[in-house]
């Protein structure tokens, strides 16, 4: 007699399996493991999904190098939700290969996040059942927490502050000659992703200034004839901007600073009086806000001008800079030398930090230099 159990399927024969080659077990998945719940008269194999090639012992090594797992994606650990018969792995998207345990590993090793730009840093709009990590342009693998710096512009001098939350103090970080400017009172801050290009609302001349502080060169745009209080860019590199005298959005053109459209700004269909301002892209909420010292509140905003209160703080002094902490997804704020952590959630809860060294009405996250 011959040793093949099953003479008339060719999926059935010793040696099918990878793991036992004496074994006479089918392999209906071609996967080089035998089917665990094989028919009467054939040896049962090890293989938890014999109809699937990319579920079988091993499948998913940096999960379990020997427990049967689905890896869709091949990217080593197993899904987290597999079909019924197979055991759950750790991959909370088996979908996309750039979404894993440790993925965004400079951001926390063990977290399942998604880094489609391999920078180390997870994306912070995230599927459901991903982690949201601080990578606000998950797609910029030069755009990240890890090359960015806390920083505002000072009036006058040119001088670039590095801004430090935990103690309020500021300590020069880089300097440009503003003469050219014929006068200096940035606004607000804002830097375009894709170039590392930082924009500032000037109100002396009210205009857009382009600023490359490592390099100490600033350039000054076209006069816009508004009073913009705060900029920000949101995910598609679109600049918008409020303006506090007329209350309206506008967005810009990033060659010539030039107004591109513009809308009133409103809160439930009425008008809203936008005072000093800052403005800043929330990319866990994939929103534009923006902070009111006048109404001492923080709004989303969308394209269109329509305002919705998210957070009101009555008793607070805040709303001239404002930013967006990716870490703790909250935003800062200062006003003066006043400086506070606000939630973002609708809870109307605020920290306050450490008073700043010195005066600031800008806060922004602006490249690192070298």
């Amino acid at each position: 007699a011959g040793s093949d159990c099953l003479d008339s399927d060719p999926e059935v024969h010793p040696g099918v399996d990878r793991d036992d080659p004496t074994a006479c077990v089918v392999d209906g998945d071609g996967d080089g493991h035998g089917d665990a719940s094989p028919p009467a008269g054939i040896d049962p194999g090890d293989d938890c999904d014999d109809g699937d090639p990319e579920t079988f012992p091993g499948a998913a090594p940096l999960d379990d190098p020997k427990a049967c797992l689905k890896d869709h994606d091949d990217d080593d650990f197993g899904d987290a939700s597999p079909p019924v018969g197979v055991p759950p792995g750790t991959d909370c998207d088996d979908d996309d290969a750039d979404t894993f345990p440790g993925a965004a590993e400079l951001e926390d090793p063990v977290a399942c996040m998604r880094d489609e730009d391999d920078d180390g840093y997870g994306a912070s709009l995230a599927p459901d059942g991903v982690a949201s990590g601080a990578d606000c342009f998950d797609q910029l693998a030069s755009h990240n927490p890890g090359a960015l710096v806390l920083v505002s512009a000072l009036e006058v001098l040119g001088e670039i502050v590095e801004v430090d939350p935990a103690s309020g103090q500021t300590a020069t970080y880089a300097t440009f000659d503003p003469s050219s400017l014929n006068g200096w009172f940035p606004a607000s801050l804002a830097m375009e992703p894709s170039t590392g290009t930082v924009y500032a609302a000037n109100n002396a001349g009210n205009r857009l200034v382009t600023l490359d502080y490592c390099a100490g060169e600033v350039t000054a745009l076209n006069a816009n004839n508004l009073n913009i209080c705060g900029i920000a860019f949101d995910r598609e590199g679109v600049l918008y901007g409020l303006d506090n005298e007329i209350d309206v959005l506008v967005t810009f053109d990033l060659d010539t600073g030039a107004i591109v459209d513009m809308k009133p700004v409103t809160e439930n269909g009425a008008p809203l009086n936008v005072g000093g301002c800052g403005m800043t892209f929330d990319c866990a909420g994939d929103r534009l806000i923006f902070s009111d010292a006048y109404n001492r509140a923080v709004y989303a905003i969308t394209p269109d001008g329509k305002a919705t209160k998210i957070t009101g703080i009555p008793q607070q002094n805040f709303g001239r800079g404002f930013v967006y902490e990716p870490f703790k997804k909250l935003g800062l704020s200062c006003a003066g030398t006043d400086f506070i952590e606000v939630s973002l959630d609708g809870s109307n809860t605020f920290t306050s930090l450490p008073s700043l060294s010195v005066s600031l009405d800008d806060l922004e996250y602006g490249p690192v230099c070298d």
